[in-house]
Parts: structure tokens; sequence; C-alpha cells
């Protein structure tokens, strides 16, 4: 009897004080956080899918875990918040901080100095795991990674590689879906702040292993960034907070991955009403009017011309962009009005237009002349930071958002844009404003610091009765403007089509009143030599998908543009889909070109756009069953080409023949046979 009751203590106490595990549910998800190791893992349904993570940062140049530490304790602060203490003489105080969120998770990590020591550190992670298939989703041979750029610039492409079937090790930004194209089962992982860190991942994949290193952290140096990420200061130091979740359908999680955010910081909502039903712009300067400037008269007659089409006829968008200047703009204004169209501007708050200018005059007060030099985002060294232009070949400075005299500069031209009449604001090349370096504000030591400081200065500025357009731009934070390009600039070949649309799968989510109200995909332009029938509707479909929000740059003094927008623009069934004003969903991401969207417009209506990237005729099968979720299946559905007027009708259980030709698309409204 001693013996057994000396076995049962020693258990105990082994239990206790060595592999003590604390757990923390969200309906079928569940932390588990090892106390003794200070180690976690995160599983679904009983299937473990992250093993074994720590939480990591970086501090003096060193990488320092949760597991390094001696000591690790908990505390409840709540019944949905748990905090893991790792507590060591060697290191800062490191705290994990787990928040029940529904059925998600919200993640961060924060540390503490043991002796009111200033801490500095450019690199925190709450989730760094390694090991063979240290993600795992228990799935088959399609699973994938989504990747996600840090700003739509041409260069830059959407990927979603199989993790089982590639050696690689890569980044990517912001939030992440580890899924399987086949069951669409996934994981969801981001961060859901953003005003002090640039958030995302890195990980390694090997062949036949999977994910064999993965860290969600807060200081991933952007692509465009030529020093490391900046460093968070204090006697405290947090990194972003992010969401992790399971999901049967991935693209469920990328929705309630922006519903997430907007619970931090809600998207902006204007009071104006002539987008409502999307946005159809045309702007003085763009890749299809080649023309560095127009007279007033040109604009005038452009806007004249645009009035008599279906597709301008109202609530139309006239933007001076460029080096185009209207002297007289009250009779602009007055005459565009005239017309049932609004005026719009265009502004590039935080570029330097050329390296050229960097002594040139950028803004007067008083007696003082500064010049760009001294605006200018500058390194340890005082030296302009120099990044490159979009084809990487040539360099640009990038103007300080914290700097009073940017800020002045951008008061005063946006002012100007706004008593003069404009209810519409285009900004581009935001992310300048985002480069990494030294400020003139020193309390803002990081790029996200920066940024978020100028926006939201440009917010103040602007308030809620203009429409707000961002170009160029960081995908994150959100919050000031009411529409983003998805992709950067698109032309009317088919392989900009095909990179417009890989944007498009990737960022459909932020759309849809999500965290936009619009996405807009690049300028909608034509061929100016010849007509490509099949190309020009390819085109159009593919703004359709991308939330119907169409900017126009083409030379509408031209007869063949004429001829063109008349042509492919004025039919009812066309405007009507791109009055949508939604992104469409892609349904298969089995490469990194999807081709196949889908719209669920009501319980008994959809739309379906299917696209040929290949200049040769091709046949696309579809499993109808694949297209529709649980609300819209049914035994049959009567098909409508849009651009035809052909109807047919299709059995669900059959397989779906779609012919296509040569650079060509096909955009149905499906019905419902009940």
């Amino acid at each position: 009897m001693r013996y057994i009751i000396a076995l049962i203590f020693c258990t105990f106490f082994s239990l206790n004080a060595f592999t003590k595990v604390i757990t923390l549910e969200a309906g079928t998800n569940k932390l588990s956080i090892d106390l003794s190791e200070g180690l976690a893992s995160f599983t679904h349904d009983g299937k473990k899918m992250i093993s074994n993570f720590a939480a990591s940062y970086r501090l003096k140049g060193k990488k320092i875990q949760s597991s390094m530490y001696q000591k690790h304790s908990y505390e409840w602060l709540t019944k949905e918040h748990l905090v893991v203490q790792h507590t060591s003489s060697k290191f800062p105080n490191l705290e994990q901080h787990f928040v029940q969120h529904g059925e998600e998770f919200i993640c961060y990590i924060k540390i503490k100095s043991l002796k009111g020591e200033l801490l500095h550190s450019n690199f925190m992670s709450p989730i760094d795991t390694k090991g063979k298939a240290c993600i795992d989703l228990h799935e088959g041979e399609e699973c994938r990674i989504m990747l996600m750029p840090s700003v739509n610039r041409n260069s830059y492409r959407w990927r979603y590689p199989l993790v089982d079937a590639t050696t690689a090790e890569e980044k990517g930004y912001y939030v992440t879906t580890i899924f399987d194209n086949d069951t669409r089962h996934g994981l969801v992982m981001g961060a859901i702040t953003h005003d002090t860190w640039k958030s995302g991942i890195l990980y390694q994949s090997k062949k036949g292993e999977g994910i064999i290193n993965f860290t969600l952290a807060s200081g991933i140096k952007a692509e465009y960034d030529v020093l490391p990420h900046g460093e968070v200061k204090g006697t405290e130091v947090s990194s972003a907070k992010f969401s992790i979740g399971y999901y049967n359908d991935y693209r469920q999680g990328l929705l309630q991955y922006a519903n997430m955010n907007t619970e931090v910081v809600p998207r902006k909502i204007n009071n104006a009403s002539w987008d409502d039903n999307g946005v159809r712009t045309w702007k003085t300067w763009g890749p299809g009017s080649q023309k560095l400037d127009l007279t007033y008269e040109e604009i005038l007659g452009t806007s004249d011309f645009l009035s008599t089409t279906n597709l301008a006829k109202e609530d139309f968008a006239i933007v001076i962009a460029g080096k185009t200047s209207v002297k007289n703009y009250k009779d602009f204004v007055q005459h565009t009005q005239g017309n049932k169209q609004i005026t719009g501007g265009y502004f590039n708050p935080f570029k330097l237009s050329s390296i050229d200018m960097i002594d040139a005059k950028a803004f007067r007060e008083g007696k003082k002349i500064y010049t760009y030099r001294e605006l200018l985002i500058k390194d340890r060294k005082g030296k302009p930071v120099e990044i490159t232009n979009l084809r990487g070949n040539k360099i640009m400075y990038v103007l300080d958002p914290t700097h009073p005299i940017t800020k002045k500069r951008i008061s005063a031209k946006i002012t100007n844009k706004i008593k003069a009449g404009n209810r519409f604001l285009r900004l581009d090349f935001l992310f300048h404003g985002a480069v990494e370096g030294v400020y003139y504000d020193k309390n803002i030591t990081t790029g996200a610091q920066a940024y978020y400081h100028g926006i939201e200065y440009i917010k103040s500025l602007v308030g809620d009765s203009i429409h707000i357009n961002i170009a160029i731009s960081p995908f994150f934070p959100y919050h000031f403007a009411d529409s983003r390009r998805s992709s950067g600039d698109t032309y009317e070949y088919i392989e900009s089509i095909a990179y417009q649309l890989n944007s498009l799968s990737g960022d459909w989510w932020m759309g849809n009143d999500n965290l936009f109200e619009y996405l807009q995909a690049g300028s909608l332009v034509f061929e100016g030599k010849k007509d490509i029938p099949q190309l020009s509707q390819s085109q159009i479909n593919a703004k359709i998908v991308t939330s119907g929000f169409v900017m126009l740059s083409d030379d509408y003094l031209n007869p063949f543009m004429q001829e063109n927008i008349s042509k492919y623009l004025r039919k009812k069934s066309v405007l009507d889909a791109l009055k949508l004003g939604k992104c469409f969903q892609p349904v298969e991401i089995n490469s990194d070109s999807p081709n196949t969207f889908v719209h669920y417009q009501d319980k008994d209506h959809l739309y379906l756009a299917v696209f040929n990237f290949s200049k040769k005729a091709s046949t696309e099968s579809l499993a109808l069953e694949r297209l529709f979720n649980s609300d819209h299946h049914a035994s049959k559905y009567s098909f409508t080409d849009i651009w035809t007027d052909k109807t047919f009708v299709h059995s669900s259980k059959e397989i779906l023949k779609v012919a296509l030709p040569p650079q060509g698309s096909k955009l149905y409204k499906l019905k419902v046979v009940h």
C-alpha cells in the first residue's frame, strides 16, 4: 500500500510540476500550452494543426524564444483571456496573450523590462514553430499556402505554392491561409492591428515533409524597403494582434478575418450617394490616352461625349490627373455638373516625382522656402533613402509623412481640391510613406507608424463627404479609403488580364463593404490599332468580377475609341453586371492563375465568369457542385450569356463544358430552376 501511495504521489507531482497543460477552447478549436516547455499547440477537432510553437522576439540582434525561459506560469484575466508568463533572470519578462473570440483566437505577445530599462525590438512573433509538418491540415495532396504581397505593384503577384511538393523559403504579408483546395478546409492567420508593425509570415517547406518552419510575426521588411524594419521602443513592447482560426471553407475564414479587422478599426463610410451603384470614372492621364497633358477644351469635349453614352450618362466622375491642369476650375465643375457628372482630383502625397527635384521648392512658409531634400525620409547618416520605381530601373526618393511641412503641403493640396468642388479623390503611390528610415518625428520609429500618422492626417482633412480611392498602396491599413486598386496598371492584353485576376483571387474578400466599399481593377483601355472582340469582352468581364469600379483612360475624342465604348459598353445586361459593384469569389485556387469566379447575388440568382488566358481556344470543364454553396444547390440552373442573351438549362449533376475562344471568356447570369 505504501508503494502505491508513493507512486500516486509521484505521478501527481510530475503532472503538475513538469507537464501541466493549460487549454483554451473556441468551439472545436483548442490551444494547449505546456508549462514545462513554454510551448503551445493548436488543434481542431482533436487533430493537431500547429505543433509545439514558441513565442519569440529579437533583442540586441538575438532571437529569444519562450522555450529558453526558466519559468512558465499563467493567469486568467477573464474566462476568455489567458496570459502565459515566461520569466528568467537573463531576459525581459515575456507574456503570451491568448483571447477566445467566437471560434477564433486572438494572440499577441509583450516584453517587459526587469528594471525599467528601455527595450528595443524590431521582430516579435506569437507563433514560431519548426520541424517536419509543423503545420499539418491532415488532408490530401492539394495543400497550399497563400503568399500575399505587401503592396499592389505590377511586379508583385499573389502566389499559392503546394507546401508538400516544393522546397522553398518565402515570406508573405498581413494574412495567410494554409488550405486544401479539394476540401477547402484551411487555417487563416493574420494581423488585425496595423498602426505600429508591418506584419506577415516567414515559412520554409521541404518536398515530402511539408511546412518545416513557420513564423507569424510583426517586423517583416516590405519588398520595397532597403533598410531593416524599424525598432519599437519602450519599457513594454507589444507585437501586433493576430487572429487564428480553422474553417471548413478557407474563403469564409478570410471574410471572418476582414470582419475581425473592422471590429478593431471600422471601415470608412462616406455620405455621398453618387457611388451607390459602383464607380465609373475617366481620368485625363493613363495607359490608354498616353497624354501628359490635355487642353481645357479637350477635357470638356470628352465630358460631353461621355455624357451621351450609356455608361456615363450620370454619376460619372471626370478626374483631373497627371500634369493636366484646369485654370478655370469653377467653370469646369459647372460644365460637368451640367452633364450630370462630378469632378475628381488626383494626388501623390508622399511621392517625389523625380530625383532631379530634390533641391526644388517644395513649400513656402512666410519668407522660408523649404526644398524637397528637407522633407525626405533619411537613413541614420542623414542621407535620403533611395527606393526604385515600379520597373526597378530608376531611383526614387520619398517624402516623410511626419514632417510638418509635408503635412502643410498635403493640407494645401487637398483643401484646394475640396474647395474646388471635387467629390472624388484618388491618392497614389501611398507606399512611399511607409518606407523604413529615420523620421522627423523621433517618437515614430517604423514605416508602419509613419504611414499611419500620414493617413490619419489625410483622413482628418477629407472627412466623410468625398469618395477616397487609393491606388498603389499598402493593403493595410484600410480605414481611411472607400475603395482601393486591387491590381496595378492593366492593359488590353491577356497576360495583363490574367495578372488582374491573380490579384482578385487574393484580395476579393476586402471588397463588398468588408474593408472597402469597392475594389478597383486597373484602367479599362482599348487597343488603339485593331479591334479584338473576345479580348475586349474579357477585359470588361474582368472589371465586372473585380466589383464594377471602372476607370477609363482612353482618348475619347478619337473616333476609334468612341466606336469601342459604344460597341462594348452600351448593352443593358453588361451595364447591369458592372453596376453590381461586387467582387466575385475564386472557385478553384489550384495554381497562381485562377480563372473561374462566382458571385452569389441572392438565393435564386448567381453570376459565373470563366476566362481563357491562352491564345489558343480551350474548353473548361466545370463541376457545378463545386461552384455553389449550400444555399444555391439545385437540380438545374438556367444560364444566360450577358453578351449574347443566349440561354440554356443545365443539370447540376453533369459536368458543364464551356468552350472559350482564344483570350476569351464567358460571363453567365444563372437562375435556380425550381
